[in-house]
């Protein structure tokens, strides 16, 4: 064998070597930003979320069906039963409620495949790494994939939808699976129906008004059969077919839109004070989306999307995509790796997929909260766009091919913030490690006064006693006032959220867990029992007023962040 021969044996191999390393060093990275063990998951942050997602997850794996138990009453949960659902398998398996992050790192993991095979089948090997890159180390990702939220198994959904749509045939078998992934979705986060807007669309674009309705028909039965059955849930455990989690749980807001959405948010989002972010009179949402000042991105990922916006706008009316461009058909024929197609259907296809996006951006711009996590769905156009630009620069720079690829690695990851290679979960769990030594103190019958989240508390101290949980104020976590039936709507002036809360105790609202209030007379049933205070160090004004109404604290723990006194009464 010649030595020529040898040298091209050699360049191939290196080459399939060097990729091979770098795929296995990318996964490998993603994988280690992303893992938090289980252990240290035990505070169940973030409060209401994780906690109710855990429980109703155990209640659902034991028999008890879809439930919250609080204080000795069964509530329904807040939230969607897709995530919880999709927990319960852990708890089969004997797991405990930290164990649940095994199931959130999973499912941050699995969003790459849908992602990833979409750049690849489209634009590339290259392209789909760069797509995974750019998408991995999101710092809002990296946040919310780490803690036992429906953020990864949301996206993984809209990823597998967004995937079947730009790969998938267009028959009815297809359009029949997007409703069922779409269904599911909206199980998991109400707003995750919203991700068949690109199917919705593709259907209107169908030949004939035939084929137009039995597209829109196929989608909305697949579709029904999860809405269905929630629609039934609904109207059995909150009084109403459209009344939810939501509006048991948080009333106030809820139960009257305007406390909710409104004009006046989406005016608040759109110049946004100087009291509330760094920098004043920039749009919100556009600094989320541009990587600026706790965005979703680096800076340098939403402009090599819109340079890819750009090669797609003008490559439009050409008949095909070359330049290493292996893409696939986005529509009946792409089994058969048709390798040179017109560009204007990738471009339909794309166009769609931003659609989606777009609308949530206007949904959650009326929206009373504007947290970036909102818009991680934006991951997927933005990314795959990005991606491609990146590979596309990469391929057609001559000779200047590795530099390249260097340069945009340097400038990612300088202008990416340390929240995007960091575990920001990975912290001492204060709350789990305080709860276990209380149990060493706490008798079975104790009263303990807190403001540490009831639920957490029914969870982890309260089984298999009879401890009372006691809310200091009625504005603790799981202690504001639930409205277990519809409530009539306010009239004469507007009211401010305080305000209604009080009113709604009039019309049927009503605490969950018992209240102190700082009112000697709520410990009057319970006045032959021990009763404890837990008291975190920056509530020392609670001290001042539990002694003039009539009580001494008696520390049993050493001091730290939070404290466990005995309450006696002062003769």
């Amino acid at each position: 064998m010649s030595k020529s021969i040898l040298m091209v044996m050699w360049r191939k191999a290196s080459r399939r070597i060097c990729v091979i390393l770098a795929w296995t060093a990318l996964l490998f990275a993603l994988a280690v930003v992303r893992w938090v063990p289980p252990d240290a998951q035990g505070d169940l942050y973030p409060l209401p979320d994780a906690i109710q997602y855990t429980v109703s997850a155990q209640n659902i794996a034991q028999g008890k069906g879809y439930v919250v138990e609080l204080a000795g009453r069964v509530h329904p949960p807040r939230y969607p039963i897709g995530f919880p659902l999709s927990l319960a398998p852990v708890f089969l398996l004997g797991g405990e409620f930290r164990h649940a992050a095994i199931a959130v790192f999973l499912y941050a993991m699995l969003f790459f495949l849908p992602l990833g095979l979409v750049a690849w089948r489209f634009f590339g090997q290259g392209a789909a790494f760069w797509t995974i890159l750019f998408a991995g180390f999101s710092p809002v990702f990296v946040q919310h994939s780490s803690m036992i939220m429906s953020e990864s198994l949301s996206l993984l959904m809209i990823g597998t939808i967004f995937a079947i749509e730009l790969l998938g045939s267009r028959g009815r078998r297809n359009y029949f699976c997007l409703g069922l992934l779409g269904g599911f979705a909206a199980l998991v986060r109400y707003t995750g129906l919203m991700a068949l807007i690109p199917t919705g669309l593709r259907a209107l674009k169908e030949k004939t008004w035939r084929a137009r309705l039995t597209a829109i028909g196929t989608l909305a039965i697949g579709v029904a059969i999860f809405l269905a059955p929630t629609l039934c849930f609904n109207a059995q455990s909150y009084g109403d077919l459209f009344r939810n989690g939501y509006h048991y749980w948080q009333p106030e807001r809820y139960e009257n839109p305007g406390f909710t959405f409104g004009i006046d948010y989406a005016l608040n989002h759109a110049v946004v004070t100087w009291a509330k972010h760094p920098q004043p009179l920039l749009i919100y949402y556009a600094r989320v989306l541009s990587g600026v000042d706790g965005g979703l991105f680096a800076p340098i990922v939403p402009l090599l999307a819109l340079l890819g916006v750009c090669f797609f706008w003008c490559k439009r009316k050409s008949h095909g995509l070359g330049g290493g461009l292996e893409q696939a058909v986005p529509g009946p024929g792409w089994r058969k790796k048709e390798k040179n197609v017109e560009a204007a259907t990738l471009v339909a296809s794309v166009c769609r997929l931003l659609s989606y996006p777009f609308f949530l951006y206007l949904f959650y711009s009326c929206y009373h909260s504007d947290e970036s996590r909102f818009l991680l769905p934006a991951l997927f156009p933005t990314s795959l766009l990005a991606g491609m630009a990146a590979s596309q620069l990469i391929q057609r720079i001559r000779g200047g091919g590795p530099v390249l690829a260097l340069t945009l690695f340097a400038v990612f990851f300088f202008t990416s913030k340390p929240s995007a290679f960091s575990r920001p979960h990975l912290r001492p769990q204060l709350r789990y490690l305080i709860v276990q030594r209380y149990n060493e103190f706490l008798p079975n019958d104790a009263v303990l006064l807190t403001s540490m989240d009831p639920l957490y508390l029914e969870a982890h101290l309260r089984k298999g006693t009879d401890r009372v949980v006691m809310a200091l104020l009625p504005d603790t976590s799981h202690a504001t006032p639930i409205a277990p039936h519809p409530l009539p709507r306010p009239s004469g002036r507007a009211m401010s959220i305080e305000e209604y809360r009080r009113w709604s105790l009039d019309f049927g609202a009503e605490y969950p867990v018992p209240v102190f209030g700082f009112h000697k007379a709520a410990l009057e049933p319970l006045k032959d029992r021990p009763i404890f205070l837990d008291l975190a160090s920056h509530q020392r004004g609670v001290g001042r007023k539990i002694r003039r109404l009539g009580f001494q604290l008696i520390p049993l723990t050493p001091p730290g962040p939070r404290r466990l006194y005995r309450l006696q009464a002062i003769p």
